[in-house]
């Protein structure tokens, strides 16, 4: 094959390679078109190097790329070249005739061209050009100190000095901690990745680096120390409320946060930050629902540096405390102890009393209200002042101040308050009176004017039974001065409100009867009790505490309602006793009175069944409940689920009857109340659409032999389970004519008789206010003519019709019948009881037949 060359000095042409199949040929040189030739080198041609895909496509000088196409031999050296012309070459390495790879060198960056090309830096035809991202070494810096557990598993960030994130995004980033890679991703130029764990027996101190493909892609180095997993040692408080807000300090080791801190007190997440002044952490506790007198203990973690750890410790939630009341509130050296009246208290948690800010001592738990708080040893330095403050605390961080300030005075006896305030007007009251007292001194207890002995209990406790006071019918409430009588008394008096119980007459009370297992709600009122709780909050703004008793039983829940009722949840019977005594108490349960009122229990009731199982809608229906302990109670009742109520009557005790009207469709839960309060179990009850209407029935004139075929047209289509019924004789349809007319057959019968209806198989009928009429059995003995002339009108006589038992106040009709079709439907006359005529003198018939 013979090109032409190019002659471009005395030592130097060239000339194009033809198109030829692969392999070596010699070449040869002539410069006279072919007579004489020179040389005999050899030139190698080689099948086109086609590039499908080059992988990475972002890569660092020195990072291997994996190339893949067609037409790789590994007789024939190969390079890669990289940018335009710059003379930047790797040779390459063909692994088979579809893959090689060969080592990025360029010396500019960003995309660059790559290309396939012969070892004389010749582009191989056929090899296109690809391209790919040369990224230059970046600088890594981090914006915090970066040390880790020796467990490894934090996460860390980088960040790094580029302007192609979207391209890194897709490439594999790797942080090499020392010789170990692990991945990494990248974001808007900031590298995540999670420590590994430590290697025991290695450095603490390790170089961190970026790594892009496996190759270095970070200019500069920084460290990453390992240090002990962090740990906690300690927590403190403990003991917390469950109303929240306390810090909890938590110290341990290494307990350094490089990011978020949070904490979890068992399931409960809650907010935590790093105190840089402790070197601990400090966690807030959550407000969490408690049941009264509980306490819960929860486990406590920390999130720190991307992990939960476990503090293998707990913090113990209690109820909140409060300080209702102190005893005595003016002090003395005699005096040992505060008594403190609240809620909250609990043995189970540490309770620690502070006077006057710096003075402490253990409160002694007496019951979950009732508290003593020793005075510490060093009286001379508490006792101080006219007015001392005085705290609770279960962890010395969170503080209840007592509302009362306590009063230092000298050894003087003096009355701080009383307890319970208010009695009834019969007296007998058991008051507690606190302040401080001598044993030996001489005491009496003044209510008003009336004297009544104090017995001593300690020095700050005696006890005295208040007087029976007169009281008018009509009085309310009545307030007196109750003093201590004695020497050296410096405060002497206190109110005392005592009410009528005349209010016992006219009172109101919801129920009298309930349930043997008790839980009845039941309210007590009245205009009387109205007035003497009213006076009470008047006259001394004292709190009602109700109580009251059903026989020997206290009920629960009793409370004074914003009405001025009283309402509480009566006990379960007691013993045999199906009827007890009601007694109330308004101060505490001190004194009790009698309300002239039995309670009557009664088993609670159950239903087995109800009859029937589905109602119509809008209509008034009977419904049968069966089951068992009914009784015939003024309240009884059947309660169709939200929807109505009506008043049961109690046939025996094991059937109610009930008259509902139900409103809507659907299915209702029933259930029977006996007082208006307790409920038996519920069944379902099905409320239908509202039953269909009568429109027609055709004929209402039927056979008294029976047998006659009615028809009967309603305003919609009939239920299942209709029933058609006539005196003692009931009847389903037989067949259905549309989508609201049926048919049934109609007894034999003499007597008009009113047509009822039923939509629910018969368990109730709804009068049609349609009669049928029952017509005695119609006897034809001769028709005469018996012939007709065809086309002839005027010329056919009347039809005669001889028989018996015409009656002369009905209708009757001749109809004339063809083989093929009705000719003709004519009215008859009557004639007398054996004759009846039709007029057929025009009949027209067409053909002999």
């Amino acid at each position: 094959i013979v090109v032409e060359a190019n002659i471009h000095s005395s030592i130097h042409l060239s000339c194009v390679t033809p198109e030829i199949a692969a392999g070596n040929v010699p070449v040869k040189f002539s410069l006279d078109n072919g007579m004489t030739m020179i040389g005999n080198q050899s030139f190698s041609f080689v099948q086109p190097i086609v590039l499908h895909s080059v992988s990475p496509k972002t890569a660092v000088n020195g990072t291997d790329l994996f190339l893949t196409g067609k037409g790789f031999r590994r007789n024939v050296t190969i390079k890669c070249s990289f940018g335009n012309g710059h003379g930047d070459f790797s040779l390459a390495k063909v692994v088979s005739s579809t893959r090689a790879s060969c080592p990025v060198v360029a010396r500019t960056f960003g995309y660059i061209g790559l290309s396939v090309v012969t070892s004389d830096n010749m582009r191989i035809s056929g090899a296109k050009a690809a391209e790919i991202y040369n990224h230059p070494l970046v600088a890594v810096t981090a914006n915090k100190t970066l040390f880790g557990s020796d467990a490894g598993g934090q996460e860390i960030e980088l960040l790094i000095s580029s302007e192609a994130d979207e391209l890194l995004e897709h490439s594999a980033i790797g942080c090499l901690f020392g010789h170990r890679s692990v991945p990494a991703t990248v974001t808007r130029s900031v590298v995540k990745c999670m420590t590994p764990p430590w290697e025991p027996q290695t450095p603490r101190n390790v170089t961190l680096t970026v790594n892009l493909n496996g190759m270095e892609f970070s200019k500069n180095v920084l460290n990453f120390e390992y240090i002990e997993a962090p740990r906690v040692t300690k927590i403190h408080p403990v003991y917390v409320s469950t109303s929240g807000g306390t810090h909890v300090v938590v110290s341990g080791v290494n307990l350094l946060p490089m990011g978020r801190v949070s904490c979890r007190f068992g399931n409960h997440q809650t907010y935590g930050y790093f105190d840089s002044t402790l070197i601990s952490v400090a966690c807030l506790t959550p407000s969490i629902d408690q049941r009264e007198g509980e306490i819960y203990a929860y486990p406590l973690f920390l999130f720190l540096n991307g992990i939960w750890i476990d503090s293998e410790q707990k913090v113990y939630f209690h109820e909140p405390i409060h300080i209702e009341s102190l005893a005595p509130r003016v002090i003395s050296h005699s005096v040992e102890s505060i008594l403190v009246h609240g809620s909250g208290f609990s043995a189970v948690v540490p309770i620690h009393c502070q006077f006057n800010h710096s003075s402490w001592s253990t409160a002694v738990i007496i019951s979950n209200k009732t508290a003593k708080c020793p005075l510490p040893m060093d009286k001379a330095t508490v006792l101080t002042g006219e007015e001392l403050s005085f705290s609770l605390t279960t962890n010395k961080v969170d503080f209840i101040k007592s509302p009362y300030p306590l009063r230092y005075s000298n050894d003087d006896m003096y009355l701080t308050h009383i307890n319970p305030k208010i009695g009834p007007s019969f007296g007998g009251t058991r008051t507690d009176v606190y302040g401080y007292f001598k044993k030996n001194a001489k005491m009496k207890c003044m209510f008003g004017d009336k004297t009544t002995r104090a017995i001593y209990l300690s020095n700050n406790h005696i006890q005295c039974i208040s007087s029976p006071i007169f009281m008018e019918e009509s009085g309310r409430v009545m307030i007196v001065n109750v003093s201590v009588s004695g020497s050296h008394f410096l405060q002497q008096s206190a109110g005392f409100i005592y009410y009528s119980t005349h209010f016992s007459n006219d009172m109101e009370i919801s129920t009298t009867h309930g349930v043997t297992s008790g839980g009845t709600m039941v309210t007590i009122g009245g205009k009387h009790l109205t007035d003497v709780l009213d006076g009470i909050k008047n006259i001394g703004n004292v709190a009602v505490t109700p109580v009251v008793k059903f026989g020997t039983n206290l009920a629960s829940n009793s409370r004074v309602l914003d009405s001025n009722s009283i309402v509480c949840n009566a006990p379960s019977r007691d013993g045999d006793f199906s009827s007890v005594p009601i007694y109330l108490s308004l101060n505490g349960g001190v004194d009790f009175f009698p309300l002239n009122r039995q309670f009557h229990y009664y088993e609670k009731p159950s239903i087995t069944k109800i009859v029937p199982l589905a109602i119509e809608a809008e209509e008034i229906v009977e419904i049968i409940i069966y089951g068992n302990n009914f009784l015939p109670l003024i309240d009884a009742s059947c309660v169709l689920g939200s929807l109505s109520t009506a008043r049961a009557e109690v046939i025996s005790d094991t059937e109610i009857r009930c008259i509902v009207l139900p409103t809507v469709v659907g299915v209702i839960m029933v259930f029977v109340t006996l007082n208006g309060v307790d409920i038996s179990n519920e069944l379902p009850l099905a409320i239908r659409d509202s039953a269909p209407i009568v429109l027609a029935v055709e004929p209402v004139f039927v056979s008294a032999s029976g047998g006659t075929v009615v028809t009967v047209t309603l305003s919609k289509s009939a239920r299942p389970g209709t029933l058609i019924k006539l005196s003692n004789f009931t009847a389903e349809p037989q067949e259905h004519i549309g989508n609201s007319s049926f048919t049934f057959t109609a007894p034999s019968g003499s007597e008009p008789t009113h047509m009822l209806i039923s939509h629910n198989q018969g368990h109730s009928f709804i009068d049609t206010m349609i009669e049928l009429q029952f017509l005695p059995d119609l006897v034809i003995y001769s028709v005469r003519p018996s012939v007709f002339f065809m086309n002839d009108g005027g010329r056919n006589e009347d039809i005669e019709i001889s028989g018996r038992k015409f009656e002369p106040h009905w209708r009757y009709y001749c109809i004339i019948v063809s083989n093929d079709e009705d000719v003709a439907e004519i009215e008859a006359v009557y004639r007398n009881e054996t004759s009846i005529t039709c007029n057929c003198k025009w009949l027209s018939i067409s053909r002999p037949q």
